[in-house]
């Protein structure tokens, strides 16, 4: 069993990854939401509505790693806006 990752981790991440890549190399982010799903799974986090079955849904995921998934949408969502993670 895994614990969401700390609040705001994948911001500075995503900051030091833009801030070192060079500009014709970076083409975006990408994400094992794999791992979100079998950690969701666990019968102490979401048990019967786990990541995929909200996503299979078209609900929006509110489970225990709500919090970090929501902050890497963002992220992956702030380069085709012009706005920096």
């Amino acid at each position: 069993m895994n614990l969401p990752l700390p609040a705001e981790r994948n911001r500075l991440a995503a900051c030091e990854i833009l801030a070192l890549a060079a500009p014709d190399t970076f083409a975006g982010f990408s994400a094992d939401l794999l791992i979100i799903e079998l950690n969701s799974e666990t019968e102490v986090h979401d048990g019967k509505e786990p990541f995929y079955t909200a996503m299979k849904a078209g609900k929006p995921y509110n489970g225990f790693y709500a919090k970090p998934w929501r902050e890497a949408c963002e992220i992956f969502q702030a380069p085709g806006t012009g706005q920096t993670p």
